[in-house]
């Protein structure tokens, strides 16, 4: 039986679980999808075995990373019930993986913070009082400039 997953399948993955789980699985999916282009392997029952694997590990490393949405892959009687499940299967893994890519995100600013409304209007309030300090203190305009050009930013 042809393996899907090496060794090395398992190397320099990232520390965040969510990170991990998606990095595997690319590299595995890649992996597959080569499997199927090589060599013309096309018969059904070695699709079915790499799909197998794939399940399997994909399922395993979700488990480890706390993922615990995915279908758990079984044995099937008949091609049409494999197929449905691993179209199942696969559909709950994409899905994962979107929410785990979109969660990562970064912003376009990637100086900034989402704040909420109390946190935001605390922080307004403190810079509101630190330009009247600034405005009533003995510094030279120059300065007074310089440090209201650093409470805009």
């Amino acid at each position: 039986m042809s393996q899907l997953i090496a060794n090395e399948d398992y190397d320099d993955l990232p520390e965040d679980n969510d990170s991990c789980f998606a990095e595997f699985e690319y590299r595995v999916r890649n992996k597959m999808n080569r499997m199927f282009d090589d060599d013309g392997r096309s018969s059904n029952m070695f699709v079915q075995s790499i799909r197998l694997q794939y399940m399997a590990c994909v399922y395993s490393v979700a488990v480890e990373c706390g993922i615990t949405s995915l279908p758990v892959p079984r044995m099937f009687s008949d091609d049409s019930e494999f197929y449905n499940f691993y179209i199942h299967f696969e559909l709950a893994v994409q899905g994962e993986v979107a929410r785990i890519r979109v969660r990562g995100r970064r912003p376009r600013n990637s100086d900034s913070v989402l704040l909420i409304g109390n946190t935001k209007a605390k922080i307004q309030n403190q810079v509101s009082r630190l330009r009247q300090v600034i405005e009533k203190s003995d510094l030279p305009i120059p300065k007074q400039q310089k440090l209201n050009a650093k409470l805009d930013e």
